[in-house]
């Protein structure tokens, strides 16, 4: 039986590759909470831009204003469709097929304004993908790599800018959309994107890489280790070890010493410390005498 993963996915607890199906389930939830709620934040910005236009210029916007005010109405219902459509883009990594039907009948069902609204997608798709390519590229990169072991198609991921503009063209099939309105609308959508979406792709890159997939990005050069402090060889002479280190006075006294076979103790100055009987100024420590006794 395998482990769970943490909520915060840390990955302390670890997915196995053999249960993918609850792993799209916690990429899901976690899509869930941080875009599900977004369509919400589209009407009020939209309703106070077109009264300020309203304001300057009256009578202008007023179909746009109609229009609007039945979106508002069925608020509630338009989030729920989004977000039952971004669900169903993780459901659909499971059952490959269903991803191939559903672009064969999406196609003939396009309306002009339908078609529009596909191009503005697109446009706020590129915009996206260039502002967040940092914390897309692992993400991405991870959730091709999941894609493939579930034989899902390398194309559009549910987390890809192109497929997270197309749900706010499908939640807004069936209803009354001017192309004025639908300026302010996309433009709103991409800026309520826009403040989830590197929090969002750093959270799907935690989730796919404690679970496995995708730990290497093509195009990353890892960090380079910084370089070790260099490490006398053994075989360095010993004049060269201790003339860096102590001057050239104390080392050449304890390089005769070595010579003569005595021991460092012997050698005034052999304990380099601050205060040493010998100096690098040549200052010796007085001989000691012995008193001479005259012989008789």
């Amino acid at each position: 039986m395998t482990s769970p993963l943490d909520k915060a996915g840390s990955g302390d607890l670890l997915h196995s590759r053999q249960t993918p199906t609850f792993l799209v389930e916690s990429l899901k939830r976690t899509a869930l909470d941080q875009l599900g709620a977004i369509v919400r934040g589209l009407i009020r910005p939209t309703e106070l831009t077109l009264q300020e236009i309203e304001l300057e210029s009256p009578g202008t916007r007023r179909v746009d204003q109609e229009s609007l005010a039945i979106i508002k109405q069925r608020e509630a219902a338009l989030v729920m469709r989004y977000r039952q459509l971004l669900a169903d883009s993780f459901d659909q990594l499971l059952t490959p097929n269903a991803i191939l039907q559903g672009k064969a009948t999406a196609l003939s069902l396009l309306s002009e304004e339908e078609l529009g609204q596909y191009l503005d997608a697109q446009r706020i798709a590129a915009t996206l993908r260039a502002r967040h390519a940092r914390a897309l590229l692992g993400a991405e990169a991870r959730f091709a790599t999941l894609a493939r072991s579930l034989g899902a198609s390398d194309g559009k991921q549910p987390i890809d800018p192109e497929r997270l503009s197309e749900l706010l063209v499908k939640t807004l099939q069936g209803q009354t959309v001017p192309d004025g309105l639908r300026d302010l609308l996309f433009k709103q959508y991409q800026a309520e994107l826009s403040h989830v979406l590197d929090a969002f792709y750093s959270q799907i890159d935690t989730l796919l890489g404690a679970a496995g997939y995708g730990l290497h990005v093509p195009g990353l050069a890892p960090r380079p280790a910084a370089a070790p402090a260099p490490v006398p060889a053994p075989n360095e002479p010993m004049w060269e070890q201790v003339a860096s280190r102590h001057g050239a006075a104390r080392a050449a006294a304890l390089l005769r010493c070595r010579t003569r076979g005595s021991p460092a103790g012997s050698v005034p100055g052999a304990e380099w410390s601050g205060s040493s009987a010998t100096t690098d100024r040549g200052d010796r420590a007085p001989a000691r005498t012995t008193p001479r006794t005259d012989r008789a």
